[in-house]
């Protein structure tokens, strides 16, 4: 199949040995149980025989866990029991409530095959309400589908339809197309027992299509006895035949006896109706061999109906009666009405044969009472499903719609949310811009006017130094009439930049006008800030400047000001003003403190 987990899988079982190998075998197994049964009997095997070697409970449980599914799939329903029985025990002891879950969930549709609805009911329930509280939804698509079969099997048509719609439901939400096909095959089954073959006709091709799709010819083959069976409601036995045909050699193949033997015995029925009953019996012989070994005991009364009306046809009317007879016992023990109705007309026709009028009449009363019953029942049950699926259909649009204006608006939100970011992105960059200096991206005048009263009081209430220095560019005025304005601006950014590297982090530094730049110094003496703005004028003095004539060099003045000068910003600023003066006086390139 081509599954890429699958194909991981296996290659990662190749690649193993040793203990890892068992974790490889069983992760491989549970991938498989379903989709390839015969071959995870084999994978299990030799899990279970390194078990014995390296006794890893957990292990021994995931073996046994898939080797039940395997089972159950394949219809070896009795030894699918043993093992799912014993998976449940040891799940429950090792309290892995997924394991135990599913344990349940297929011991409960394998009881529920073999006549055990009592206990298969309660083991489902178990196992939907486990799925339910580990929020599993194909764990609960599983309960439901198994519900759903055991009310067909019931005859609870409408309640079987609603089963497999949730099943249906979580599947297709799940995008698991593989369990999408056995729910729309399951939902076909019910059509065709409420009589609606063209329905039931078109969910089986449905799901034929999507097995087709997914590469799995067993699947691929029992959805073909599924098809096959509605055309033989429809009466074109012709193209039932061919499919049954094609079927069963596929089933067998993959070691699903069952389901060969149900489509056998379907085949078996179709040769009676077409006057072959020497080739009707021994299917008919062989299918109740498997239904009666493997423990499928509601089938048994298919085949022995099957059985009984080929001897009928053969003139092997006491050997009919017999087997008739014991149809008829099982199909009322297991509550199948149409296998009941058949009988019932079959022995008539036999007791007739044989003289006993009698019987006969009372046998045909039966049937037609019973067969007006059923036509009422399934003409009452036809409504109330096709009432139920509108509300589900209506329900299933509705949900979809709703989903569609949840996606629309969480669409809207993002959006929304997109634009609220932008918007923040752009008043952040707009509140950049408005304390930005455009040329050196250095904050501006404004910024320092805003933050210079707010360092001045913080600095006051907490007795804390505050210094400000004033720093101008020496004969700038010579840089921009010798070497152009462009080359000034490049001086601008480059003292800037230059000045960024040396300041503290917790300074403030501002281009304060033209040549001029104020750096507002928290938490520093005046001593602690002339040491740094020297070496402040010491970095720029030292720059090598390509852009100036050869050995052009470029020099700052810096006057400083502390808080235990003056107390108000701007006497702050006006006698690192002075100092500065003093500086440009005294020879330009030094620090007045």
């Amino acid at each position: 199949m081509n599954d890429p987990q699958v194909t991981f899988l296996e290659d990662a079982l190749e690649r193993s040995s040793g203990p890892t190998r068992l974790a490889a075998l069983n992760d491989l197994a549970h991938a498989l149980a379903v989709v390839e049964a015969q071959r995870t009997l084999l994978l299990t095997d030799e899990a279970s025989a390194l078990v014995e070697a390296c006794g890893d409970a957990a292990e021994l449980l995931r073996a046994t866990l898939s080797r039940g599914v395997a089972l159950f799939t394949l219809g070896r329903l009795q030894e699918a029991e043993e093992a799912l029985r014993r998976a449940a025990q040891w799940a429950g002891d090792q309290g892995q409530d997924a394991s135990t879950a599913r344990s349940l969930r297929y011991l409960g549709d394998t009881l529920m095959r073999m006549g055990q609805v009592d206990e298969a009911v309660g083991l489902l329930s178990q196992a939907l309400a486990l799925f339910s509280a580990l929020q599993d939804p194909l764990g609960e698509a599983d309960c439901f589908n198994a519900l759903g079969a055991l009310a067909d099997m019931e005859g609870q048509y409408p309640e079987a339809a609603a089963y497999h719609r949730q099943a249906l439901q979580r599947r297709r939400v799940a995008g698991r197309s593989d369990q999408v096909a056995r729910s729309l095959g399951n939902l076909g089954h019910v059509w065709s027992a409420m009589g609606e073959p063209t329905r039931a006709l078109q969910h089986h091709q449905q799901a034929l299509s999507l097995f087709e799709g997914l590469d799995e010819p067993h699947n691929v083959a029992r959805a073909l006895i599924n098809v096959a069976l509605a055309y033989e409601r429809l009466e074109q036995v012709g193209l039932a035949l061919t499919l049954y045909e094609q079927a069963i050699p596929v089933l067998l193949e993959h070691g699903d006896e069952v389901n060969a033997a149900l489509a056998q015995a379907n085949l078996s029925a179709l040769h009676v109706k077409m006057g072959q009953a020497d080739l009707a019996l021994p299917l008919a012989h062989t299918a109740l061999e498997v239904f009666e070994r493997q423990g499928v005991l509601p089938l048994t009364s298919v085949a022995l109906l099957n059985v009984g009306t080929a001897q009928a046809a053969l003139g092997d009317l006491g050997m009919a009666r017999t087997v008739l007879q014991e149809a008829l016992e099982r199909s009322t023990l297991y509550q199948l009405p149409e296998v009941i109705i058949q009988a019932h007309e079959v022995l008539s026709g036999v007791l007739s044969d044989l003289g006993d009028p009698q019987g006969a009449l009372e046998h045909l009363r039966h049937c037609l009472d019973l067969e007006r019953s059923f036509t009422r029942q399934q003409a009452v049950q036809r409504t109330q499903a096709v009432l139920t699926e509108l509300e589900a259909q209506t329900a299933w649009r509705e949900a979809e719609v709703a989903q569609q204006r949840a996606n629309e608006l969480q669409r809207l939100n993002t959006v929304l949310e997109a634009a609220h970011e932008q918007q923040v992105e752009l008043m952040a960059r707009l509140d950049e811009q408005a304390h930005q200096d455009t040329l050196t991206g250095l904050y501006n005048r404004r910024y320092f006017d805003q933050q210079f009263p707010q360092a001045l009081e913080q600095a006051q209430e907490q007795l804390k130094p505050l210094t400000v220095a004033l720093l101008d560019i020496d004969h700038f005025k010579r840089i921009n009439d010798t070497f152009s304005h462009l080359t000034g601006d490049l001086v601008l950014r480059r003292v800037a930049s230059l000045l960024q590297e040396h300041c503290a982090p917790t300074d403030i530094l501002t281009r304060y006008g033209g040549e001029e730049f104020v750096v507002l110094m928290p938490e520093t003496d005046l001593e602690t800030a002339t040491r740094r703005c020297t070496a402040l004028l010491q970095a720029v003095a030292t720059h090598h400047w390509p852009e100036l004539s050869p050995g052009e060099r470029v020099t700052l003045s810096a006057g400083l000001a502390d808080l235990g000068a003056v107390h108000l910003p701007g006497g702050l600023i006006g006698q690192a003003d002075q100092q500065l003066y003093r500086a440009k006086q005294q020879g330009r390139n030094q620090v007045q403190p």
